[in-house]
């Protein structure tokens, strides 16, 4: 449970004024927008004093991201000092608490959601939610970034609570008229004649708030044991000659597989179809590492 309305920094902190922040406390959980950020911040905070920081991302395998969650959960029970910083992946699906929370500003669903990780099994009176920006700070674009842009407006800029009730209306009579059906985005357009058509797959599809159609999926063969690694390879190697593959090994792979930008997987993986193998760096905490990052991919 939040106490209140969260604090807002104010805009373009630098992301060394985030890790200086966070760094001090016992176990936090931070939130960014996007892959790239959540590796910055890693890093720097990884250079302050502060104990067991912890990555989450879908630039790590699903196992990877698995045994994070774990180790994390681990740490918190023994109440343990713990740092994740995590894109919001970590807001819907996953059962952990923490008493710090700080979260990049977004769009005004994905703060609730993250919020009902502070606090949440009311330990304490109240939890800490923080949400600050970063100066030149990449954001995904699309609804996403005009949704981010709403909740500045409709709650950061006049001192609202994010719970209000008023504020919410008009937040989501903003959204509806930006991106759905008579509102006024390419996409709103798209969704009116999908359903017209009662193309129901296609409006789906279309209706959804956080855009992932240039990362793709790559296996990874440099996680896990070595038994793992080795059965993660000859799987591969069995696709790529056209032999058969059983549906258990095929859930075997799912279990090795993280997501890039669709460009870094044509410069460093290899393969065919949704089978690609990841042939760049693969940080041990950091998963899929790029030696420049282009920054918009928000999982």
């Amino acid at each position: 449970m939040v106490n209140g309305s969260p604090s807002h920094t104010g805009r373009d902190q630098k992301a060394g004024w985030v890790a200086d922040h966070v760094a001090p406390l016992t176990q936090c959980l931070t939130i960014v927008n996007t892959t790239a950020a959540a590796q910055e911040l890693h890093e720097l905070l990884a250079q302050r004093p502060a104990k067991n920081v912890l990555h989450l991302s879908t630039r790590m395998c699903a196992n990877h991201r698995r045994d994070v969650i774990h180790t994390v959960g681990e740490l918190l029970e023994m109440s343990a000092p713990v740092h994740l910083i995590s894109t919001q992946l970590i807001e819907a699906g996953v059962d952990l608490d923490f008493p710090d929370l700080y979260r990049e500003l977004a769009p005004a669903d994905s703060i609730l959601q993250a919020a009902g990780r502070c606090n949440r099994n009311a330990l304490l009176s109240s939890g800490q939610l923080v949400v600050f920006e970063v100066e030149g700070a990449r954001m995904p674009a699309g609804e996403y970034k005009a949704a981010t842009e709403l909740t500045r407006q409709h709650f950061i800029d006049r001192g609202m609570e994010l719970t209000d009730s008023k504020a919410l209306s008009a937040y989501y009579e903003a959204l509806y008229r930006a991106f759905l059906p008579g509102g006024e985005s390419k996409t709103s357009s798209e969704i009116a004649k999908a359903r017209a058509a009662l193309a129901f797959a296609t409006t789906a599809h279309l209706f959804r708030m956080i855009d992932n159609e240039f990362s793709v999926p790559v296996v990874i063969t440099q996680y896990g044991t070595k038994e793992e690694r080795a059965k993660v390879s000859r799987i591969l190697m069995a696709l790529r000659l056209g032999t058969d593959v059983s549906p258990d090994e095929m859930r075997f792979l799912q279990r090795f597989t993280a997501t890039v930008p669709a460009k870094r997987a044509e410069e460093e993986a290899t393969g065919a179809g949704q089978r690609l193998e990841w042939l760049g760096a693969y940080h041990p905490e950091r998963g899929c590492v790029f030696a420049q990052d282009a920054g918009s991919f928000i999982f």
